[in-house]
């Protein structure tokens, strides 16, 4: 596509096709915006444009025959696909046409949807005409004259949140999150579960996490539903079931009840069901049953990645007759018949099925394969053809680079979205699904995730869009100030790990320096790893703190910068704390005692400080997990690598 105008590169996602026109719209700020609105055109863009506008100061008011805004819906728009080209066809168009002329705006669409979507972009166009207006006072909002046609590349473009490893959000950051997806044009919301929903006679599982209760979960839905987002119920079935099975009560549910070594917590414990074992699907019956009542979507994400313990313990003989692989394909088939008892189509991460060197095996079309990875050199093309091949439909998962970073790794994230979009685009996925994950205790902020979240969302709409204005794109649609300063230090922090000159399979070194501290003064998978590059990625996040430290006099959860603030002082420590390794050994002992009591202090002050910044967005359950995870390892710096992690 032909490179927007400058004045709207910050449309995310970009549109597909825009034609300019003769002429220019002005509109003075003083003034209400008026509209008139079909009685057949839902009333739902007419909401979302009102919302939007009084965030903008604006007034939107009912007029006569020559309104500034006007909503259309029209039998068919010649030029425009009527659904997008990754589409099983199952979803109504989301297509759209939008012009601007002399006299205002005029939005067409085929569906309730499509009209939406065009009303989005039209609010963003509103938006960027205020931002430069504002850089004039007194000057009217202006917009040059165009055509905008604009259509999906996916028919499901998603995202997932993790709200599993300790940090529950608030309620109202959760509905931040619903608007901040139909901001995106994004139509699929899932938030991951382990242990958050209250299931009724298992409340040892969850009582101390601050589960979302049912009302929550019920409202979060039905908001979703009134923006074209929607929120899919998501329950792990399979592996990543150590939540519960740590409990007595089902710890001889597991497939090795002794516990395992595994990459979500210092100490092992029993991770995944036992698939031999009735047991286990009489409880996921229990759950499947208290949860789907609650939601609307069609779809449920059952998991089923990661079973890594497989064959380990009490599956030992059946793995050893039948194999791993047919005894997980029998487990999970048995899963999507339970699913497809509800009336609902099951997702599944397809992972486990990649790993077998045969054939991928074809399940029914109702069921959907997730193709997840999360590197910027996944081999996304070779796995998306073997999952073509196969015929069971899939979507293609990449994610935002943000866990087990503090920092985000944004490279890393530009190549991975990019790289999952052509794939998905020239092997047949259907849907996009970016994933943003809490790995060992959620510890970075969630402001870390939306650039991210940003570029996904654009690469899902429109893969052939330049990534050059994700910064811009995030400043104008998901920061509340509209701060520049705010949006280049979260795409600075992102790129330290460029500075630092290291790089690390799915996380940065200074998180793996706590992650993995006994791997000794380098942690495995780290490599480039230098003194000098530790001093230079410290010295770089000293000028970001500087600009976050001015950017904190507004408390609100609204803005990051407190938090952003925290994650940069937290990396500071990091990479300190590996810089004084690298000069000594492997042993933290040979730091001297004077040294790591200095690391402990100032670690105990940034827990301290994690602990009063935690309540600003997520909810009390989970922050001691989080905080205590720092807290260990800072007795096991002052034992001098004594004491247990």
């Amino acid at each position: 596509m032909s490179p927007l105008p400058l004045q709207l590169r910050h449309l995310a996602p970009a549109p597909r096709l825009l034609e300019p026109l003769e002429g220019e719209w002005s509109h003075d700020p003083g003034a209400p915006l008026t509209f008139n609105l079909a009685d057949s055109v839902p009333p739902e863009a007419r909401t979302w444009m009102q919302s939007g506008l009084e965030e903008m100061g604006q007034r939107l008011e009912l007029a006569g025959p020559e309104p500034a805004l006007e909503w259309q819906l029209v039998d068919r728009l010649d030029g425009l696909p009527s659904h997008s080209p990754r589409s099983e066809g199952a979803s109504p168009c989301e297509s759209y046409r939008l012009t601007v002329h002399t006299g205002g705006l005029r939005m067409e669409a085929t569906t309730a949807v499509g009209l939406f979507r065009a009303t989005t972009t039209a609010l963003q166009l509103l938006r960027g005409a205020k931002d430069t207006a504002e850089a004039k006072p007194g000057q009217p909002w202006t917009l040059p004259c165009m055509r905008i046609d604009d259509w999906p590349e996916f028919e499901r473009r998603g995202f997932l949140l993790d709200v599993s490893r300790d940090r529950v959000p608030l309620q109202e950051r959760l509905i931040q999150l619903v608007r901040r997806c139909a901001e995106l044009k994004l139509n699929h919301l899932e938030l991951y579960s382990e242990h958050v929903f209250p299931y009724a006679g298992h409340e040892t599982v969850w009582r101390a996490a601050s589960p979302i209760t049912i009302t929550e979960w019920e409202d979060l839905v039905r908001y979703a539903r009134e923006v074209h987002v929607d929120l899919v119920p998501n329950q792990q079935t399979f592996g990543h079931m150590h939540r519960w099975l740590k409990h007595p009560r089902y710890r001889d549910l597991s497939e090795v009840p002794d516990g395992v070594e595994h990459a979500f917590a210092f100490d092992p414990e029993p991770f995944s069901l036992c698939p031999t074992d009735p047991r286990s699907l009489e409880l996921i019956t229990d759950l499947l049953e208290q949860l789907l009542p609650h939601f609307a979507s069609d779809f449920v994400s059952i998991g089923c990645d990661e079973t890594f313990d497989l064959g380990r313990g009490r599956s030992r003989q059946a793995c050893a007759e039948r194999g791993t692989h047919s005894v997980y394909l029998e487990y999970l088939e048995s899963v999507l018949n339970l699913v497809r008892e509800h009336g609902r189509r099951p997702l599944f991460w397809a992972d486990i099925l990649l790993q077998d060197k045969h054939e991928v095996p074809r399940f029914p079309t109702d069921a959907v394969g997730l193709l997840w990875g999360y590197e910027g050199n996944h081999p996304f093309q070779e796995q998306a053809q073997r999952m073509q091949a196969s015929g069971t439909p899939y979507w293609i998962c990449p994610g935002t680079s943000s866990w087990q970073s503090f920092t985000g790794r944004h490279a890393n994230m530009l190549a991975n979205v990019a790289l999952a979009a052509e794939a998905g685009r020239q092997h047949g996925a259907s849907g996009y699904l970016v994933t943003d994950w809490g790995d060992f205790g959620h510890w970075q902020p969630e402001a870390i995730s939306w650039l991210g979240h940003v570029a996904g969302a654009c690469q899902a709409w429109n893969p052939d869009a330049t990534q050059d204005h994700v910064r811009e794109q995030t400043r104008m649609h998901l920061l509340p100030s509209r701060s520049a300063r705010l949006a280049e230090s979260l795409e600075g922090l992102g790129r330290l790990i460029e500075v630092s000159g290291a790089s690390c399979l799915n996380a940065t070194p200074w998180f793996m320096f706590l992650r993995r501290p006994t791997d000794g003064a380098i942690p495995r998978d780290v490599h480039g790893l230098t003194a000098e590059g530790l001093t230079a990625t410290v010295e770089r996040a000293e000028e970001i703190a500087g600009v976050l430290d001015g950017l904190t006099d507004d408390t609100s959860p609204d803005n990051a910068a407190s938090d952003l603030l925290w994650a940069t002082h937290m990396t500071q420590w990091a990479c300190r704390l590996g810089r004084a390794r690298l000069g000594v050994g492997d042993e933290i002992g040979a730091v001297d005692e004077s040294t790591r009591s200095t690391f402990v202090g100032d670690l105990r002050a940034l827990v301290h400080r994690q602990a009063a910044l935690w309540p600003r967005t997520s909810r009390p359950g989970g922050r001691a997990d989080s905080g205590e995870r720092l807290e260990r390892l800072g007795r096991w710096i002052a034992s001098g690598g004594s004491s247990a992690l």
